[in-house]
């Protein structure tokens, strides 16, 4: 007898100290034939899936659908009841973010979330999409619009650094080529490569996962598969593997392109993966990285980025009580601007959380202390 199953994230339990092994699904659904999410709720036989829920946060497309109008749910885990909060607007408009991928306008606009004091907390989260998961006992405490197809701009390097964790060598040389650095955006952000430098994989990977440099991003693809196309099929197939099968990735980087689309619950999916590789969790937790590489003349050269994520800076602070140990920023026109956290309160309870479509970085790191701020209610 067919029944309904639940679109599922893989969560897991970890501290700042460590982070776990990779670990096999019980059941993947790699393993059944695959197509759009509607599809395995009409088509998938539940004695497959047996298991695969053992260690999984779970919010039906029913219970999601109902937030697709512009309100969110938090479920509150004292009593298990759950509360709508309303949104003040809707905001598929995102012509307010900046042209680029990311951060290219760094430091322009910065603020402080414990001048803002009660305001963090108040009202509702507006952004595109949310999603707020406590990993240790795979609750989803707020969920919004979480199966829609948005962009993700540069939160698409969460899947390039896992294809780099499973095929690629951190200590790898790679020689960068004219195909490594060109992009069809004059202002996106890059680290500054050029043909013939000769730069590691570890390298690459710390830069893109602080900095998200394009050039890095693309580099690692063609250093994988042998070019981008090729590199952006191997993560689609990837992804599949996840469960994330509402995701079609035609690039490395983000860059906006036609196509390149993903969900919220899928970067959760893919976020929740990355996170357990210890190089990840290492790349992520860095408020810059000097990187040392030889250039195309033979020279040696050293550079420094900062983090583009704003909480590690210092620029903007979390609600009371909960530590951001690091993520994942992104910013394009068709995404706005973008956040996903790995967070721990002060009772050590760990959480992934998400922010898509937000139309600027003040309002993106305002609606993500909003959210985090659910957590001190739970």
């Amino acid at each position: 007898m067919k029944r309904q199953i639940l679109v599922l994230a893989c969560c897991f339990s970890m501290t700042l100290t460590a982070c776990q092994a990779p670990s096999e699904l019980l059941n993947k659904y790699s393993e059944i034939d695959l197509l759009k999410s509607s599809d395995v709720l009409s088509l998938v036989d539940p004695e497959r899936t047996e298991g695969f829920a053992s260690h999984l946060a779970v919010v039906s497309v029913a219970d999601n659908a109902a937030t697709t109008g512009g309100a969110g749910k938090t479920v509150g885990s004292g009593d298990a009841t759950v509360q709508t909060i309303e949104s003040e607007s809707d905001t598929d408009e995102t012509s307010g973010a900046p042209a680029a991928d990311d951060e290219t306008f760094l430091g322009s606009e910065t603020g402080s979330g414990a001048e803002d004091g009660d305001e963090n907390t108040q009202g509702a989260i507006t952004a595109n999409s949310a999603f707020l998961v406590r990993t240790n006992t795979d609750e989803a405490l707020f969920y919004k619009n979480i199966y829609a197809p948005l962009a993700p701009a540069s939160l698409t390097k969460l899947l390039t650094a896992l294809m780099v964790l499973k095929y690629g060598n951190m200590d790898d040389e790679v020689t960068i080529t004219q195909e490594m650095i060109t992009v069809d955006n004059p202002a996106a952000q890059m680290c500054g490569f050029a043909v013939g430098d000769k730069v590691t994989v570890r390298e690459l990977f710390n830069c893109m996962l602080v900095y998200s440099g394009n050039d890095t991003s693309m580099a690692l693809g063609v250093y994988i598969s042998g070019s981008e196309e090729a590199f952006a099929q191997l993560m689609n197939s990837e992804a599949k593997k996840l469960g994330a099968v509402d995701t079609n990735y035609v690039n490395a980087c983000g860059l906006d392109a036609d196509g390149h689309l993903t969900c919220t619950y899928d970067l959760y999916l893919m976020f929740n993966e990355c996170l357990k590789y210890p190089e990840f969790c290492d790349a992520i937790d860095k408020k810059e990285y000097t990187t040392h590489y030889t250039n195309a003349a033979g020279e040696a050269v050293e550079k420094t980025f900062t983090t583009t994520n704003l909480y590690l800076t210092g620029d903007y602070t979390p609600p009371e009580g909960i530590h951001v140990f690091g993520g994942k920023t992104g910013t394009t026109d068709n995404a706005g601007t973008c956040l996903i956290l790995y967070t721990t309160d002060s009772s050590s309870n760990s959480y992934i959380s998400i922010v898509l479509g937000s139309p600027d970085k003040p309002e993106l790191y305002q609606q993500m202390s909003k959210l985090l701020s659910i957590i001190q209610k739970n």
